[in-house]
């Protein structure tokens, strides 16, 4: 799936749209924040950056899209100078598509980000181990000291995002975007009560990660 962050229309919007006809499943939106979720829930396989979106800071939103695990950041930009380019690598994006964008050309620079991802994957692997808990990212499959979970694909997303993060404490909000919560003063239950049931779902021995709720708010993912 490729994920467009732009908040450009007419023409160009669809040379975006015009990707599916390359087989590719694309979600558009112009909003960083939105985009935020997306990626969260919906895993896309690149994104496609235009860090003048109006809601955030474009540089800022790169940032972040390098830090959540997963795909390739192409930036689609109006701002030929070096140093604004330098400033989009230096914010994590792997590559740079100056506007307006040729859709042969884009095609062909998004194909060469998604054969390198495949790249790294095989020689990084796609098996995470936190104490006795095992996830493979590629199958969305987890299991705890050799019993398989039985997860929806939420509940695997938010595991996910923990151990990603395990030690350090992920924001209640970010899980709650995880559950396709997005709006801010979205019920706080409905994490706690996720929560409780992933804890249900992971179980308790020796060696299996404990889901520890924060004072301030938020959840950590720790080995015993």
């Amino acid at each position: 799936m490729v994920l467009a962050v732009d908040p450009e229309r007419g023409p160009h919007r669809q040379r975006i749209l015009s990707l599916a006809q390359d087989g590719f499943d694309v979600k558009l939106t112009d909003q960083g924040a939105e985009a935020r979720a997306m990626v969260e829930v919906s895993q896309p396989d690149i994104v496609l950056v235009d860090p003048s979106v109006p809601d955030v800071d474009g540089i800022d939103l790169c940032r972040w899209l390098r830090t959540f695990p997963g795909a390739p950041i192409i930036a689609l930009s109006t701002d030929a100078s070096e140093r604004a380019q330098l400033a989009l690598f230096e914010a994590g994006v792997d590559d740079v598509v100056l506007k307006p964008i040729s859709k042969r050309l884009l095609l062909a620079r998004i194909r060469v980000q998604l054969r390198h991802e495949r790249h790294r994957e095989r020689a990084a692997g796609e098996v995470v181990t936190v104490g006795n808990l095992r996830i493979d990212t590629a199958a969305l499959e987890a299991e705890v000291a050799g019993r398989r979970l039985l997860l929806s694909h939420r509940q695997f997303a938010m595991l996910r995002l923990l151990v990603h993060n395990v030690g350090s404490t992920v924001p209640s909000a970010m899980i709650a975007r995880v559950l396709g919560r997005h709006d801010e003063g979205a019920d706080p239950r409905t994490v706690r009560n996720a929560i409780s049931k992933l804890r249900a779902a992971l179980g308790h021995g020796p060696g299996t990660p404990e889901i520890v709720r924060q004072p301030t708010g938020g959840y950590r993912l720790l080995v015993p």
